[in-house]
């Protein structure tokens, strides 16, 4: 059966320490960390705070892993000083994920103008991380097709993946960013980047915005992406990335049945 987890995304709204005592209180038994926004509260706690979390997380059964922060980050910036920045954010993020004992952080590439130069920046910046040997995984996520915007394309995932060739690195494959109109559907971008996928970020859209809506309603392919995924034997984490609990707890339902019809 596959596995569920919820974005703290969909608790922005509560101090962080309160948002996750409510995830965990309706039943979630994965939390991402989501590094962003409000989220940056996590890099903010002392030592015993993320302890005291920490220990209340492994009392219900709960495990984590960390979103590190998306416009702080640049791993493909041309500025030296800003990917020193932007690894030393991923390290602490790493140095987290370690008191959690975190499956994975997951960070997205950045921003480049000269597509291969800013590129081979990301692999430089991840393989300096990868180096220092932290117990979580590192994963690079496709983002929004947004020009300059790395990770659009999944192809520059291709890339960072074969040049840095590490068991650590994966992907996590959103939903809502494939499902953005593109050149490539989301099945012929899954069909591409599949093997590597480790996690999927679960949200739907009408191709226009990311709108983060539960799995059900937007018009993500879901029976042909899941027939898909069955094909290439992947059977990856599912991260509910949607605006509140009760819409993440409507996705976790949509893909359950889906799971269930598949079965059938």
């Amino acid at each position: 059966m596959s596995q569920y987890g919820i974005s703290t995304f969909a608790v922005f709204h509560l101090p962080l320490e309160e948002g996750v005592k409510e995830i965990v209180e309706r039943g979630w038994k994965h939390l991402e960390f989501m590094c962003e926004g409000p989220g940056e509260e996590l890099l903010e706690w002392s030592p015993s705070k993320l302890i005291e979390i920490r220990d209340y997380l492994q009392y219900h059964g709960a495990t984590t892993s960390i979103h590190a922060p998306i416009t702080r980050i640049n791993l493909a910036s041309s500025d030296v000083a800003v990917r020193e920045e932007s690894i030393a954010l991923l390290r602490q993020c790493f140095q987290i994920a370690d008191v959690f004992e975190s499956q994975y952080v997951l960070s997205h590439l950045g921003v480049g103008e000269d597509r291969k130069e800013s590129l081979r920046h990301c692999v430089e910046s991840i393989q300096t991380i990868i180096k220092e040997k932290y117990t979580s995984d590192f994963y690079i996520e496709n983002v929004p097709p947004v020009e300059r915007l790395l990770g659009g394309d999944v192809s520059d995932l291709i890339f960072v993946l074969e040049l840095v060739r590490h068991e650590k690195l994966g992907v996590v494959f959103d939903t809502g960013h494939a499902n953005m109109k593109q050149k490539l559907s989301p099945i012929e971008q899954f069909q591409l980047i599949g093997e590597h996928t480790k996690v999927v970020h679960v949200s739907n859209n009408y191709e226009l915005e990311d709108e983060h809506l539960p799995a059900g309603e937007g018009c993500f392919p879901w029976r042909p992406w899941n027939e898909l995924a069955k094909i290439k034997g992947i059977d990856p984490l599912y991260i509910m990335e949607n605006k509140t609990i009760n819409d993440a707890e409507k996705s976790k339902r949509w893909l359950a049945d889906l799971e269930v019809s598949r079965l059938s």
